[in-house]
């Protein structure tokens, strides 16, 4: 009997021999859980059911009759061999006019993040198309980073609707609010001067001048979107509020493209590389303090009766890491607050159970009623 193959994902392929699958299973095709569906269609089992099954009813190897037929003249051989496997060397035309291919998600996925930018080279090249190619690419990092953030962080309830909200309205909110903060509040007093400043001067001003409203402006977004909804994990509010850190961070770089890195840069090779960093280390750190006051925020928010230390955390922490960071980023001690910042979003994480416990134990240490 022989049986197709059923991968999640993929068009159901064959009929194939049970020798056929098992050949399959050895070189890492198909796994224990695959689902074999007989070609009737009357049974559908897993493939290490299928195979433990048959396994007792007939033997796998070959017979020892084939073992010991008369060997053919290597033109004998060559000749069966090419018209064995011959077809299946040449481009599987007869496959690509099926159409099969297109349900096939895992080739899909790997065209598009593989020649996306080829795409972009080969239609925006014109220097008037390169605003267009800019936001593109910036786009196009953007996607890598957020799969990649779903698969690293996966918390529960997070959906694409609210995760596209955080990006994209963290761009244009956050500008907002920026205009403000600068133009109408003394926090303009604070912005970085000259470089001959004294350095603790220098580090503060990068605190205060640009790490507070940056990642506070990050942090509304958060608390705009999310504060009417219920029941919302720390976990999944760290997600999004990665989303919302990449959002800014991709918009910071794509503008910064069209002006401030190429004043700040010495060489070419130096605005080729800041141009580089501005579409993808610059938005994950962006992503990561964003993350870490999502964390906060999330606790805060499911334990309001112990919310001001959560709120000033979500605030003060990102900040002070930001601001460092800028203030460190032209040098090496740069790479180490950078690497700081990831590893305390995971420290985090991995004592967020802790953080919750004591949280909780706060909450429900109810004085006993004297009436009682």
């Amino acid at each position: 009997m022989k049986y197709y193959l059923q991968i999640p994902g993929q068009p159901r392929t064959g009929p194939w021999t049970l020798e056929e699958l098992v050949r399959f299973f050895l070189d890492g095709n198909i796994g224990p859980n695959t689902r074999c569906v007989s070609e009737t269609g009357a049974e559908s089992l897993r493939f290490q059911e299928l195979y433990e099954r048959e396994r007792g009813s007939r033997g796998l190897a070959a017979s020892s009759a084939a073992s010991t037929r008369t060997r053919p003249d290597f033109a004998e051989r060559t000749g069966e061999e090419l018209r064995a496997i011959g077809p299946h060397l040449m481009i599987p035309w007869q496959e690509f006019r099926s159409g099969r291919w297109l349900h096939n998600r895992r080739a899909i996925l790997i065209a598009g993040v593989g020649l996306l930018p080829l795409v972009v080279l080969a239609f925006l090249r014109e220097p008037k198309d390169l605003t267009h190619a800019y936001w593109t690419v910036g786009l196009y990092f953007s996607v890598l980073w957020a799969s990649f953030f779903y698969h690293a962080f996966p918390a529960p309830g997070i959906n694409l609707r609210d995760s596209a909200l955080c990006f994209f309205c963290s761009a244009f909110i956050c500008t907002l609010i920026l205009f403000v903060i600068y133009h109408y509040t003394p926090i303009r007093s604070f912005l970085p001067g000259e470089a001959g400043e004294p350095f603790w001067h220098r580090w503060l001003t990068f605190v205060v001048g640009v790490g507070l409203p940056e990642e506070f402006s990050k942090a509304v977004i958060l608390v705009l979107m999310f504060k009417r909804q219920d029941g919302i994990s720390p976990h999944t509010m760290l997600f999004y509020g990665l989303m919302s850190g990449l959002g800014f961070g991709i918009y910071e770089g794509v503008n910064y493209q069209f002006g401030i890195n190429q004043s700040i840069s010495r060489t070419a090779s130096e605005y080729y590389l800041l141009n580089v960093l501005r579409l993808t280390s610059l938005p994950f750190l962006h992503a990561v303090w964003t993350g870490i006051a999502g964390h906060f925020i999330g606790f805060a928010y499911r334990y309001p009766e112990r919310s001001r230390l959560l709120w000033a955390a979500a605030i003060l922490v990102p900040m002070t890491l930001h601001g460092t960071y800028d203030a460190f980023a032209t040098t090496g001690l740069g790479v180490v607050v950078a690497v700081f910042s990831v590893l305390a979003l995971n420290l985090y994480l991995a004592r967020s159970m802790e953080l919750d416990r004591a949280l909780h134990g706060f909450d429900f240490n109810v004085k006993p009623d004297p009436q009682c």
